[in-house]
């Protein structure tokens, strides 16, 4: 993930040490699950996630002047899933 915003473009997280935008967890099988895939929608600021137990969260992406806001809007279908926190802001 970078910040195209900027010059030179930061990079959020490097290729070498991935750190998942969303992991969902399981506490009864006390598992976590990490997305397998992601895709954008840029006409809604949509970021999708899909996990190998059937679920898909979608997270909106709110761009600030200095910072941008991802929001939890959904995690469908919940498939034993826990708690999730429910917004994020990342400087």
């Amino acid at each position: 993930m970078k910040n195209i915003t900027v010059e030179p473009n930061r990079e959020w997280s490097q290729p070498d040490k991935p750190s998942p935008l969303l992991c969902l967890y399981d506490s009864r099988e006390e598992v976590y699950y990490e997305p397998y895939k992601a895709s954008y929608q840029k006409s809604s600021n949509t970021i999708s996630l899909k996990y190998s137990n059937g679920s898909e969260a979608q997270i909106r992406l709110i761009p600030q002047k200095k910072y941008f806001k991802l929001t939890l809007k959904s995690v469908t279908p919940r498939n034993e899933v826990d708690a999730c926190k429910r917004e994020v802001t990342m400087y």
